[in-house]
């Protein structure tokens, strides 16, 4: 392949796998990551250029299916399907198989530029699991490659990889048909199977839709009575009228189950031949999830730890401030001095004095916002979501919005962002309403400010009452809206639990 081939490559996986770490590793990027699902909301690009070849490496948001439930999940299988990468790599989390392949069956649905990469082995060797890669590639008919992400192990082999496969299906085919099922993989029972064969044969009628989407994706995306699916088909009205006889024989519930029951049954069969280990049955997670996400200790336990990062953020950053102070007054004072007449004065007691209120605050923020990352990355705040799960869902706020309003003390955007990981439209336009409550960033030197001239003896727990006062007014507004703008029972909260790092 010559200098002037280039590939586009799509990384796809489940939520908190690593795969944004593996984006970076790649592409030498430093996107956001976190410890905790939901990182990733929207498409990000990279540009790498490994052994004379150009790659697009495209970062999608974590799906855990390609249902189409979620905006996240309709990015990422829009991307794939209409996009059509040159190859899909899909980062698997080593640790847990079984989950992560569910959705492998899905993508080998759609396109045949599928690979895996088994990230986190680092954690599986830890928890004494190892999956045989070499067993597992010839049991898909696809490449597979072991990598630790956060060390960089594996990349280069994965890029090579990438590039032979796409070598082998021919750069920037497009052609839709080719997205062969896991055939021999995946075998549903077989009712489901002739109700898909018949399907695909009334489909095939329509050359122009076979050739933007596999036939079998879109038979059983019928038979699952997939909205985004049947939008498709039903462009064509004369061919969904000779597919409604044979899908009112159907029911779309019991499809769907056989359908999932089948994916599991495959994957259960999968995972007993290629992996070793069965890992520690009470692991160190465990035991600290018995505490921290306790009923009665949990809430009290993460209020007490953000009302330690306060007090911290004014203990440790005091004597930063004063140096900064002191270092800033002497400058000044020198301007002054040096610089005679109302030069000098603005630029001492105006320029560097005004530009130095604000840098003696920035030991506070740096230390605040350390304390709010360590624990992001140690796993906890996922666990904070749980933990306040019960309050929020009794004020009509979902437990999902946790996450996306936390991130709002950060900065507002981002949260705003993170409110697309909820799938229920009046959960999340109700979550985008309140999380401007929440003091971002921004703020913070404000409160700072004031707290330090007006109350300096207790300034850490003023700020942190300004923090919490956000939270109230958010609540109050969130229990008026739900019962006004937003009527309706929140989502039933379904939250993966990340394993602390």
């Amino acid at each position: 392949m010559g200098n002037d081939k280039k590939i586009r490559v799509g990384l796809i996986g489940n939520p908190n796998v690593g795969k944004t770490t593996i984006f970076n590793a790649v592409t030498g990027a430093r996107q956001k990551t976190g410890n905790w699902p939901g990182v990733t909301v929207e498409k990000k690009t990279g540009q790498v250029t490994h052994k004379g070849v150009d790659i697009e490496v495209i970062d999608l948001p974590g799906t855990y299916a390609i249902t189409a439930y979620s905006p996240d999940e309709i990015i990422a299988r829009d991307f794939i399907l209409n996009e059509k990468p040159d190859v899909v790599i899909q980062i698997v989390d080593t640790t847990n198989l079984e989950r992560n392949l569910y959705l492998t069956t899905q993508l080998a649905e759609i396109t045949p530029n599928l690979m895996l990469a088994l990230n986190l082995t680092d954690f599986a060797e830890a928890q004494g699991l190892s999956v045989d890669a070499g067993k597992l590639a010839g049991e898909l008919s696809m490449p597979v490659v072991k990598t630790v992400g956060t060390r960089k192990e594996g990349i280069d082999e994965l890029l090579d990889a990438a590039i032979e496969l796409a070598e082998k299906n021919g750069i920037g085919a497009k052609d839709g048909a080719a997205g062969s099922s896991c055939k021999g993989f995946v075998n549903f029972n077989p009712q489901t199977e002739d109700a898909i064969t018949k399907i695909s044969g009334v489909l095939s009628g329509d050359a122009s839709l076979i050739a933007k989407y596999p036939a079998r994706w879109l038979a059983i995306g019928l038979l699952e009575d997939d909205a985004n699916v049947i939008e498709k088909v039903k462009a064509n009205a004369d061919l969904y009228a000779k597919l409604t006889p044979i899908l009112s024989a159907y029911s779309p519930e019991e499809a769907e189950a056989d359908i999932a029951d089948s994916r599991y049954t495959a994957i259960s069969a999968l995972t007993g031949k290629v992996r070793k280990g069965k890992g520690a049955k009470v692991t160190p997670s465990d035991t600290l999830d018995h505490v921290l996400t306790d009923k009665w200790l949990g809430i009290p336990i993460f209020l007490a730890l953000m009302c330690a990062a306060f007090d911290l953020t004014f203990t440790f950053g005091a004597p930063f401030m004063t140096i900064i102070e002191t270092v800033v007054g002497w400058l000044a004072a020198f301007t002054v001095e040096t610089i005679p007449g109302m030069l000098g004065s603005i630029l001492g007691d105006g320029v560097i004095s005004g530009v130095g209120s604000v840098l003696v605050f920035l030991p506070n923020i740096c230390i605040l916002f350390f304390v709010l990352s360590l624990l992001e990355d140690t796993g906890y705040l996922a666990r904070a979501a749980f933990i306040m799960d019960r309050p929020l869902h009794a004020l009509g706020l979902p437990g999902k919005a946790f996450i996306p309003m936390l991130s709002g003390f950060g900065c507002n955007v981002p949260g705003f962002m993170a409110t697309r990981t909820i799938e229920d439209e009046k959960d999340r336009l109700l979550t985008l309403l309140v999380t401007p409550f929440m003091s971002c960033g921004a703020r913070l030197p404000i409160y700072v400010l004031f707290a330090g001239v007006f109350f300096a003896a207790n300034a850490g727990e003023v700020i942190f009452s300004m923090y919490l006062l956000g939270i109230v007014i958010a609540i109050v507004s969130a229990f008026i809206f739900k019962r006004t703008l937003f009527k309706g029972e929140p989502a039933p909260f379904i939250m993966e639990m990340p394993p602390y790092r």
